[in-house]
């Protein structure tokens, strides 16, 4: 039959070949216009059967791909629920092994449906937001008009039935890589140290609080419904224990060192794509808890995602309204509040979000500090109280009060950018400067003159005191090459130096290998150690021979402890710094030539930068004399012995004869991110960079 002869609306649009040809997918040629069989057919003797549209049964409901899928994923998710049960029930524990099958990165999340899509607007609206704007609210309040709001979900922990499906989803990716019960607790049984370190400086109120909550929460993590986040608390925490354990530790639980490592790195992505990158499961107290403890494991794993997931946090707290409700109450009050058993579900809820949303400004400003991020919770004020509670000193809120003054670092360190008279930065350095004080002595001094036996929050809060020292005055003590005009800040920043330097030797040694927070302390050291190099070879007002030797003395300390910590998991930024510093020292050894001598160096987050040796310069006068106020000098640096360097604490006296041959550095302008091999690496993030190596040393 010719298909010219069937109907438009019975033969397929465009069709002209036969079954048989379209099947072979050979061209169909037919003789004539009348002829009711193609060449093809006549040549191979078959009957020749046209193409013809067959009519959809309209009974039927059309099911698009995406409800296909949805639906098997369901099917899935119902069967591992249905072989849990059943291992659960015989006691078997090899059906761990079908838990920790690999996840496929690339395709690990789960469609959403359009049904949740269309759902999300209409769900949203049934309650008040907990951020509603004051001048709608304002609108219904006034006058003759009022009205009561509708408790925000956050409060009461319940959620609406539109995440049920994303709770699902996510809790069939995490179950996957839960380990067996023998392999937590051996994990467990390596966690003490860290916990009791993150428990008493960051408290949160949802997290893991000690060895023993490890293997209880494997427990509860068996009941088929259990929320994702807990699920992805626990593994979190596993990954976090794996990361600071000591190898052969390592070796033992698992297969090898990589297969540890590598159910870190699992984790980390299943949590990201399950919990951080979802905007329902996020968007809740206990999803933000996830979000900060797996920022902690970023730490350990150089994500360049740290940054922005911070932001992320910020903003989905801002969100829920938790900068409101922790206005008039203070940290350590929260603290105690979550702690008691007499309260409403709704206010544990209350002081768990006040304790969560200092926790976040905390982290936020601390990570400001360190990596000169901009600060996103810098309007947002603590409420503090005093450190010393209950005889002893309290690690979150001093540590809360050290976050709030350094956010005036940042300040000094933007006015020098842009150029600021030193005037200026005088100013803020002693208004910082001042604070510091007022929180050093608002502890007894038994506190700083003791020293940590153990890996505990004490030894880590000085030692992060001091580095905020030497961060408010380092600027102006830099600029004070040649003169009086800087001396308060030169003394000062020095005596933090070689204390901070003093307190390294000690932390360093005694924190958790691969500790998430020792590169935190490296960097600290690494500054303070450059700091002194650098006074040490521009003749500083304190350079008598006595605390020449102890510089050196202390450097040399510290390089030990920091190449210690190098050989530890996360070391690298403890091996670029002691790299650099030799490299640095090495530079600055040789006095007597007059060469101009370079070397190119990778430097923990600078990336490769070029460092030359200037050239002496004959000292100039003085062009602006700011001296800063005798008021501030009768007290110098908590360091106890701050006149082992034969400095007049008085200011009356202290001025030495200065040597006219000035070093200093000069580091190549051009952006560590274009001069780098490795294009792309975000000058931010330099985790992942290989060690430290001089490149070049010579004269030029």
């Amino acid at each position: 039959m010719n298909p010219l002869s069937v109907t438009s609306a019975a033969a397929r649009k465009g069709t002209r070949s036969c079954i048989d040809c379209r099947q072979r997918k050979v061209k169909c040629i037919w003789p004539d216009a009348a002829a009711k069989t193609c060449k093809s057919c006549l040549e191979r003797r078959q009957p020749c059967v046209p193409q013809r549209v067959v009519p959809r049964d309209t009974r039927v409901n059309r099911v698009t791909s995406r409800h296909r899928i949805a639906q098997l994923e369901q099917n899935v998710s119902t069967l591992w629920n249905l072989v849990q049960k059943l291992e659960a029930r015989a006691g078997n524990s090899d059906s761990n092994r079908l838990m920790s099958m690999p996840v496929n990165r690339a395709g690990s999340h789960l469609l959403q449906t359009a049904d949740e899509d269309d759902n999300t607007d209409s769900d949203a609206s049934e309650t008040s937001p907990a951020n509603a704007p004051t001048h709608l609210r304002q609108l219904f309040d006034d006058g003759p008009l009022d009205y009561a709001e509708v408790q925000s979900p956050w409060m009461t922990g319940q959620h609406s039935s539109r995440i049920e499906h994303r709770k699902e989803r996510a809790r069939t990716l995490l179950r996957r890589l839960l380990p067996p019960r023998e392999k937590v607790a051996s994990i467990a049984a390596n966690s003490g140290p860290w916990l009791n370190i993150i428990r008493d400086m960051l408290f949160t109120p949802y997290g893991v609080e000690s060895t023993a909550t490890i293997v209880s929460r494997w427990d509860k993590v068996q009941d088929p419904d259990v929320s994702p986040i807990e699920l992805a608390m626990l593994l979190i925490t596993l990954a976090t224990t794996i990361q600071q354990m000591p190898a052969e530790t390592v070796t033992q639980i698992f297969s090898s060192l990589e297969a540890g490592y590598d159910f870190s790195q699992k984790v980390s992505d299943v949590v990201s794509t399950a919990i951080v990158n979802d905007d329902v499961l996020a968007a809740s107290l206990e999803g933000l808890e996830v979000c900060c403890w797996w920022l902690r494991l970023q730490l350990l794993t150089s994500d360049e995602k740290t940054y922005l997931v911070l932001r992320r946090v910020i903003a989905l707290g801002e969100m829920l309204g938790l900068p409101k409700v922790a206005n008039g109450i203070s940290a350590y009050e929260a603290r105690k509040s979550v702690l008691r058993s007499d309260l409403t579900p709704a206010q544990h809820r209350q002081a768990g979000g006040v304790a969560l949303w200092t926790a976040i400004c905390a982290a936020d400003r601390l990570a400001s500090l360190l990596f000169n991020f901009p600060l996103g919770t810098g309007h947002y004020q603590f409420l503090h109280c005093d450190p010393y509670q209950d005889g002893q000193v309290d690690p979150q809120t001093y540590l809360c009060r050290l976050a709030d003054i350094a956010t005036g670092v940042q300040a000094i360190d933007n006015l020098s950018a842009q150029g600021a008279s030193p005037s200026e930065m005088c100013d803020k350095a002693l208004h910082v400067d001042q604070q510091l004080r007022k929180l050093y002595g608002s502890v007894p001094r038994t506190w700083w003159e003791a020293l940590p036996d153990r890996a505990s929050p004490d030894g880590f809060l000085q030692h992060f005191h001091n580095y905020v020292i030497v961060r408010a005055h380092m600027q102006l003590a830099l600029k004070n090459d040649a003169g009086t005009q800087f001396a308060y800040s030169e003394l000062i920043c020095m005596e933090a130096c070689r204390e901070l330097a003093r307190l390294y030797t000690i932390v360093r040694r005694m924190l958790p290998s691969g500790f998430f927070a020792s590169r935190v302390l490296d960097l600290q050291a690494l500054t303070a150690a450059i700091v002194l190099l650098k006074k040490q070879h521009q003749a500083p007002l304190s350079a008598s021979a006595a605390s020449q030797e102890t510089t050196a003395m202390l450097i040399d300390r510290l390089l030990e402890a920091m190449d210690l910590g190098a050989s530890f998991p996360g070391g690298k930024i403890a091996q670029q710094g002691a790299h650099a510093i030799r490299a640095i020292a090495a530079l600055l050894s040789d006095k007597h030539s007059t060469e101009d001598r370079s070397l190119t160096l990778r430097v923990p987050l600078l990336g490769r930068i070029d460092v030359h040796r200037k050239a002496p310069q004959p000292v100039q006068p003085a062009q602006e004399q700011v001296m800063q106020p005798s008021q501030y000098w009768p007290s110098l640096a908590p360091n106890p012995s701050a006149n082992e360097a034969g400095i007049n604490v008085n200011g009356q006296a202290f001025v030495q004869e200065i040597d006219p041959m000035a070093w200093s550095l000069e580091i190549s302008e051009l952006p560590p991110f274009f001069s780098d091999d490795a294009y792309g690496q975000d000058p931010w993030f330099s985790f992942g960079i290989p060690n430290v190596g001089i490149e070049g040393l010579g004269g030029s």
